[in-house]
């Protein structure tokens, strides 16, 4: 085979690898499922969720991104499969996506999500705040295409992290009235 068909063949292959459009990251791969080991809170410790934020839009022409409305809703999805969730709860939980570090190409594509969640009560007392930190590793056999790959690692971080934070916040025991706020750090 010549040098030229080479480059060709080799160029070909880099363009359908790299090659797509980038969609981001879907609400119902972000949503956590229940953890059997994880023990459900009492009937009373139940949060609704205010505002989330910090997210970023995805440009089809560049890379997959999670944005504020899907993991917003991923979260009211994961609250729900979860049984503590109820919209008309005093207990709000923000969430602000600070960070997403994603790769610009690779094999194995590591995203590692920074969410800081705060729960509050009907007087913006913070009740408890933690900021999440997960990777997820998407591997090459996961998908060839890796626009692809990025957004399944988006996705399983985003919910890795909300797992995270729904087990915090289980373990946290927080109770409406209370005159300290467990879980502050």
């Amino acid at each position: 085979m010549s040098l030229r068909i080479c480059i060709v063949t080799a160029a070909a292959i880099a363009l359908m690898t790299l090659g797509g459009c980038a969609a981001g990251a879907r609400q119902q791969a972000m949503t956590a499922s229940k953890d059997p080991g994880v023990s459900k809170p009492e009937p009373g410790a139940l949060y609704a969720v205010g505002g989330v934020g910090g997210g970023e839009e995805t440009n089809p022409l560049w890379t997959s991104e999670i944005d504020s409305a899907a993991f917003r809703e991923a979260l009211i999805a994961s609250m729900i499969n979860y049984g503590i969730y109820d919209a008309s709860s005093d207990m709000k939980v923000l969430a602000i996506l600070e960070e997403v570090d994603q790769p610009l190409i690779g094999i194995s594509m590591t995203v590692t999500s920074r969410v800081n969640y705060r729960v509050t009560d009907e007087d913006d007392q913070v009740l408890f705040e933690r900021t999440v930190t997960v990777p997820y590793t998407a591997e090459f056999s996961d998908s060839f295409y890796g626009v692809e790959r990025l957004r399944l690692a988006n996705e399983g971080s985003a919910r890795a992290n909300i797992d995270r934070f729904i087990g915090l916040l289980i373990e946290a025991d927080i109770v409406e009235d209370a005159d300290v706020a467990p879980g502050i750090s």
